[in-house]
């Protein structure tokens, strides 16, 4: 379920999710307007990124793995996407790094940079 962070009310956001080892975008959906609600199905024994911006809102970006599930196991992920305001932050949770290395995992370079920047800006700021 997508929610206001704040309100707790339901959002309609795009949804981005992306295996991590191929890079490769394995689904896009939209949450239900009225209930936030999402469904996807994706292979187990994987470890994926996901993704889900909403203009006017901060992106949220996070890693899962379905590496332990059985594949007849239901996954729920629940993320409450906050209003862009001044003071906010986002914290990037697919970045990975080579052990004891600043060099990069091959795993985060598809999710580095989740939305364009000027996707999550209000339609009032301006330059």
């Amino acid at each position: 379920r997508i929610t206001d962070k704040r309100s707790g009310g339901s959002l309609k956001a795009n949804i981005k999710l992306i295996d991590l080892v191929t890079g490769d975008v394995v689904n896009v959906v939209q949450s239900d307007a009225k209930t936030g609600q999402y469904l996807v199905i994706l292979k187990a024994g994987r470890n994926y990124a996901l993704h889900v911006s909403k203009r006017k809102y901060l992106f949220h970006s996070e890693n899962f793995s379905l590496k332990e599930r059985a594949s007849t196991d239901p996954f729920l992920l629940d993320v409450g996407l906050k209003l862009i305001d001044v003071g906010q932050t986002v914290v990037l949770n697919n970045i990975f790094f080579e052990h004891g290395s600043f060099h990069l995992k091959i795993e985060c370079i598809c999710s580095a940079c989740p939305v364009p920047i000027w996707q999550s800006i209000p339609e009032n700021v301006t330059n």
